[in-house]
């Protein structure tokens, strides 16, 4: 694990200013709620987060799948696009913020972050077409920045839902 002084030294970094930029600028104005989780708990930190499995159908399975190669996007960008307009559709909400976790235990060095936001504005005159290019752009976006720690920048912008 990193000491403070490590880690403030590193954020300090052109690197890390620059990632710090695009998370300010991305995520400033963010309402910051969070919907309850489906088990009616908020996790304490640390904690597992309710989950709840998913089986899709052979012929729907294989329709994502050719959807994926026919639009060089994969099956994570059309299901993120599909729930960030389920999520449109439930709240009403045309500004939408997903927290997707990050892939670190396969690191061998200690990560400063664990997850990333990825906030979509949803405009309801888009095509689904037009929302999976706009979801595979701020994803892209959202990853190629992803080594910023969020609870500083959750933090500095004051928003609501510390580590969900």
């Amino acid at each position: 694990m990193k000491s403070d002084f490590d880690t403030n030294l590193l954020l300090t970094s052109a690197r890390f200013i620059k990632q710090k930029k695009y998370w300010v600028n991305r995520l400033n104005g963010c309402v910051g709620q969070a919907l309850p989780l489906i088990s009616g708990k908020e996790a304490e930190p640390g904690a597992s987060l309710y989950t709840e499995p998913l089986e899709f159908p052979v012929d729907m399975t294989r329709r994502l799948m050719k959807a994926g190669k026919n639009n060089d996007l994969s099956i994570y960008i059309i299901l993120l696009a599909a729930l960030n307009v389920f999520l449109h559709r439930y709240t009403g909400h045309d500004d939408i913020t997903v927290q997707s976790p990050l892939l670190t235990s396969r690191l061998s060095t200690p990560v400063l972050n664990d997850r990333v936001l990825i906030r979509a504005g949803i405009d309801g005159t888009d095509s689904f077409r037009d929302m999976l290019v706009k979801t595979r752009k701020i994803t892209l976006e959202a990853y190629e920045n992803q080594d910023y720690p969020m609870d500083r920048i959750i933090g500095e912008l004051d928003m609501a839902f510390k580590h969900r």
